[in-house]
């Protein structure tokens, strides 16, 4: 999803001497004007330097190469060289996927891109719900395809009927391998390379030799999710305190104005769905509205659920993030069941029942076949013998570890989970494997090298944190530097949103509704002259619905 903290501080220092070079008039790019210059722009400014580049981007590569101002080695100026190949335009950034970021291109042969972001999510960037439209420039880099970090996506909302046709279009290139996950290379299934001679001289026990490099990955994937876990457990909750009771008044204000934009936000779209009273009095519901719900919640009642648009936003992300599955793979009866069940899972929620939640979660598309649930039972009948509190004195953390991930696989019928759990533990008692188990073996070693990854990335993320690395939960003065400001950014997006809410509001405010010219209308009769006149008159015609809609590009 996003580059190694390495490769993106490679990438920002070969992108801003090549815009450097580019910032000098044509003929006199002779030296070293570059980065700093470049750092020095404005997000438009650079927006629009990389969109004039990316016009010209072989001629332009071709001339910083020819110079190398900055005297580059070759491995650098190869990578600025792939350059040559950068699209800019107009995407559509359809949705964010665990390792990449999905982009439609906006041009008479669109393409499919899976592209990742520099130093954190696109989504992030754009800071709007996808799928999404916005214009950016896309670079090779790498091996991967980068956004250059500056976008310009205006809040342009996008239909259900678009939507589905983008996913559609998505779903076809992905069937006939049409992903382009590479700028300059075509798509399509690649030539695999040539096998290595084998050596010489074979193993003594391929077994063996399983068995130990399973048994190392699964060290290392449990001293990795340890890692995290420690600091996901102790630092992040105490660093939590420490912004919360250092920062009290400014999370406060920050909190107020978020509550103040959802209110207008809600202001707005009720009066847009044509809801009757004015600015005021709406604006006035809205607000007794939330504070009833923020009572109740201070008073331990049951929450109501999501809204049905965020259910299913919500339920097709769980669809795709936990299950690996798109809704368009489903049939319309398996989703409309699996969405039931997705609904049904959130009266847990409401009453405060997390383990419950989870559990239903988890038991969503699950195979509940009468012959697959006589194959989970037998096998974890197999596996409790082993992992029992009452058949082992020496009960470690390990085992108590797995004996409770095996009873929540139980419960929602997880065979591969149950199966894997047996591998580990034998595994770590050193226990004996026969032939006919190598298959296993090989699987569980994928799935840690596949698990292992996803940990290392998280961990990658986890390094931003101003607390990572820290050695006592109390933060040091620059990390309370760091923290402020980012506070003091908060703030100040939170009031231009709120500000430009308002202006929407103020605007609405003054436009004419339909409803209060239909009541001017019934309060008094007019006498049948001025009737007649009014009837007569085409430039006095009632104005249509819709003619009072403005567009304000917000």
């Amino acid at each position: 999803m996003v580059l190694s903290p390495d490769d993106a501080k490679d990438f920002f220092r070969l992108l801003s001497s090549l815009m450097g070079f580019l910032l000098a008039p044509r003929g006199k790019r002779k030296g070293n004007r570059s980065a700093a210059d470049y750092k020095k722009l404005s997000i438009e400014d650079r927006f629009d330097l990389h969109r004039r580049f990316a016009e010209n981007a072989s001629r332009e590569v071709e001339a910083y190469l020819s110079t190398n101002p900055d005297h580059l080695p070759a491995a650098d100026l190869a990578e600025i060289a792939a350059w040559k190949d950068a699209v800019s335009g107009k995407f559509i950034f359809l949705r964010q996927l665990k390792n990449h970021h999905v982009m439609i291109e906006l041009s008479e042969k669109p393409r499919v891109l899976l592209v990742s972001g520099l130093n954190q999510p696109i989504q992030e960037v754009l800071r709007q719900p996808l799928p999404a439209i916005g214009e950016t420039t896309l670079l090779p880099f790498r091996g991967k395809i980068v956004c250059d970090g500056v976008i310009s996506s205006p809040r342009i909302a996008i239909g259900n009927q678009l939507r589905k046709n983008y996913n559609a279009f998505y779903q076809t290139a992905k069937k006939k391998g049409e992903l382009i996950s590479e700028l300059g290379v075509p798509p399509g299934p690649r030539k695999t390379p040539a096998a290595k001679k084998a050596s010489a001289k074979k193993p003594a026990n391929p077994l063996q030799r399983l068995i130990a490099s399973v048994a190392k990955r699964l060290r290392e994937y449990r001293e990795e999710r340890a890692i995290l876990k420690k600091f996901e457990d102790e630092v992040v909750p105490a660093f939590q305190t420490w912004v919360e009771t250092r920062f009290k008044k400014e999370r406060a204000e920050a909190f107020a104005l978020q509550n103040e934009i959802d209110d207008l936000q809600e202001t707005i779209f009720r009066l847009n769905e044509g809801t009757a009273g004015g600015v005021d009095e709406v604006l006035a519901g809205v607000r007794e509205e939330r504070e009833t719900m923020e009572t109740a919640r201070a008073e331990g009642a049951p929450m109501p659920p999501p809204p049905e648009e965020m259910m299913e936003a919500m339920f097709d992300e769980f669809l795709e993030q936990t299950r690996g599955l798109s809704p368009w793979d489903l049939e319309a009866e398996e989703y409309d069941e699996a969405y039931a069940g997705f609904r049904e899972s959130f009266k847990h929620a409401a009453d405060g029942n997390k383990a419950a939640f989870e559990r239903s979660l988890m038991g969503l598309l699950t195979d509940r076949s009468p012959d697959h649930v006589k194959r989970v039972n037998s096998a974890y009948r197999r596996v409790a013998k082993m992992l029992h509190p009452d058949k082992h004195s020496d009960h470690d953390d390990d085992t108590k570890e797995l004996w409770e991930l095996l009873r929540e696989a139980k419960e929602v019928n997880d065979l591969e989970t149950i199966e894997r759990i047996e591998i580990e533990w034998r595994l770590l008692r050193s226990a004996a494997f026969t032939d006919d188990e190598t298959p296993r073996l090989k699987h569980l070693q994928y799935q840690l090298k596949e698990d292992f990854r996803d940990l290392r990335f998280m961990r990658e993320r986890l390094t931003t944190h101003p607390m990572w690395g820290v050695a006592s939960p109390k933060p040091t003065k620059a990390v309370e530097k760091i923290v402020k400001a980012g506070i003091t950014d908060e703030i100040r997006e939170l009031q231009f949103l709120k500000k430009m809410m308002e202006a929407r509001l103020a605007a609405l405010h003054r436009m004419p509704r339909q409803n209060a010219i239909r009541k001017s209308a019934t309060k008094k009769k007019a006498t049948p002259k001025k009737a007649a006149a009014k009837k007569s008159d085409p430039k006095k015609s009632a104005p249509e619905p819709g003619d009072e809609q403005l567009d304000f590009g917000f």
